[in-house]
């Protein structure tokens, strides 16, 4: 038999501890057991098994290639698709590398069953159809092969999985990937990942970690809608658009991590609902929680949106070299009392302001009477304004009343 590596995520009933399939689960101390770091209780445990000739190198688990299923040959005549369980009686699938000297090369289906409880694709599969899984409704375990590169809409949607491993090499997750996975808890995101796609993981309730990589670009529509147990994220410097409503109902998403700077925050492209910040979360950048919010000099026209619903900041000050106030910008931030602006506003922008009820005092470089500001309905009807030559700033950054 040719010789595979692959690893299975197999997650067996919460009550086991055991690795191996055919254990007692009560000897936590079990050769091969892996307990994930995203999980904090004994009764919740992740395993992986690699594979050698159907043999876990770490417990010893015997999983042989599954016989039995059903195959059509492909259109060319150079491998095969899986087109149903056939005669397979399995409750943990392994699919072959190879049938009848072929390679296995696709997934079409796997038919229905109520006891299939995990799936491992074969290491010759580069392609499988949405729902090719959609009837294993007892599915906990999953392990996609390095050959699948690229996923179709909706592959996994709707499915009962608790845990899934990704393959490096795949660089999209694709629409609606994993939405309405409601026992989803963990997924671990490769690092050649540069999009995850609209509704990706929506209405994962359950997900209570995400890693987002280094190189990520962009995250769709709705993409974490309604992720009600996530808590905290880390963004990455590369990032530079986030969807409408990408993180729309995650009511406890209370601390958003960035790694990049102020100035790189600012060219993020957010659409209305987009920013992570937008349900109160707290803010940090470089380990520091912002506060004090001193946007540098250079930037000259943030993107839209960019500070929605923030928590944590309470002061704003803007550089001489921004001139335009961008949609949204600090809308919903409800803890903000002092607004800066080092630079004379010219584009006033709508809404940057709006819900920001502790807003008391907003310090402008413009001179008083200047229509383009129109202060009453663009920032807070509960602000004071104070225009060009009535103060100034001292060293440390404090205002000064003329």
């Amino acid at each position: 038999m040719k010789r595979i590596s692959i690893l299975l995520l197999s997650l067996l009933a919460l009550s086991m501890t055991a690795c191996s399939f055919g254990g007692d689960g009560n000897d936590d101390t079990t050769q091969g057991t892996f307990v994930n770091p995203h999980y904090e209780t004994e009764a919740e445990v992740c395993r992986v098994h690699e594979l050698v000739d159907g043999l876990c190198q770490s417990c010893g688990a015997d999983m042989p290639e599954s016989q039995g299923l059903q195959y059509e040959l492909t259109e060319d005549g150079a491998g095969y698709a899986v087109t149903g369980l056939g005669t397979c009686t399995d409750t943990q699938i392994l699919i072959p590398a190879k049938h009848d000297g072929l390679p296995v090369v696709s997934v079409t289906t796997m038919g229905e069953s109520v006891d299939v409880t995990n799936v491992v694709i074969g290491e010759n599969v580069t392609s499988i159809q949405s729902y090719a899984l959609s009837g294993l409704t007892s599915l906990k375990g999953l392990t996609v092969p390095p050959s699948l590169t690229t996923l179709p809409v909706n592959a996994f949607a709707g499915l009962s999985i608790q845990s899934v491993i990704l393959p490096e090499g795949l660089t999209e997750i694709s629409y609606g990937m994993f939405q309405n996975c409601g026992s989803l808890r963990s997924i671990h995101i490769p690092s050649t990942v540069t999009v995850i796609g609209d509704m990706a993981f929506s209405d994962c309730r359950l997900l209570r970690e995400v890693n987002f990589p280094d190189g990520l670009v962009s995250i769709g529509s709705s993409a974490f809608k309604g992720i009600v147990n996530l808590s905290e994220i880390t963004l990455p410097a590369t990032l530079q658009a986030v969807g409408n409503g990408a993180f729309d109902k995650c009511e406890n998403l209370k601390t958003v991590r960035y790694s990049g700077d102020i100035a790189t925050w600012c060219a993020i492209q957010f659409e209305m609902n987009g920013n992570p910040l937008v349900n109160g979360a707290d803010f940090y950048v470089g380990g520091e929680k912002v506060v004090d919010l001193i946007i540098p000099e250079g930037v000259n026209k943030p993107g839209e949106f960019t500070f929605q619903g923030c928590g944590s900041i309470e002061r704003v000050v803007c550089p001489a070299s921004m001139t335009e106030l961008t949609v949204g910008m600090f809308m919903s931030c409800k803890h903000i009392k002092e607004a800066v602006f080092l630079g004379e506003i010219t584009v006033p922008g709508v809404l940057h302001f709006a819900g920001c009820e502790a807003l008391t005092d907003i310090y402008v470089s413009n001179p008083e009477g200047d229509g383009v500001l129109m202060l009453a309905a663009q920032f807070s009807t509960n602000a004071t304004a104070h225009y060009q030559g009535s103060w100034e700033l001292d060293e440390n950054g404090n205002i000064i009343q003329k």
